[in-house]
């Protein structure tokens, strides 16, 4: 009768699937790290736009305050005109019977 696996053999295919899967497991870290990395410097990316984007609409809010305006108005020569002005509608033509 013949065996199909004796005891040596058993422990080297044993011994070679114990390395394949630990190569195999490192390798996947690997990248996984590779991608954890990645995924850090986006979102550091993302909270420094974030904050430029804070800033910047503050400086859209004080640039657009009335009183701003107001004052940059009157730099350029602008000032209030204080006349009246009345609307007069257009007259009402004629209609035919």
């Amino acid at each position: 009768m013949v065996k199909f696996l004796n005891l040596k053999s058993l422990l080297i295919i044993t011994f070679i699937l114990v390395v394949l899967l630990g190569a195999a497991q490192l390798v996947l870290a690997n990248g996984m790290s590779g991608e954890g990395q990645k995924i850090r410097g986006l979102e550091e990316r993302r909270s420094q736009f974030q904050g430029e984007i804070r800033v910047l609409e503050k400086e859209v809010a004080a640039l657009g305050s009335l009183s701003r305006i107001q004052a940059r108005a009157e730099e350029l020569g602008f000032s209030k005109n204080l006349q009246v002005f009345e609307y007069v509608s257009p007259p009402k033509l004629a209609q035919a019977p």
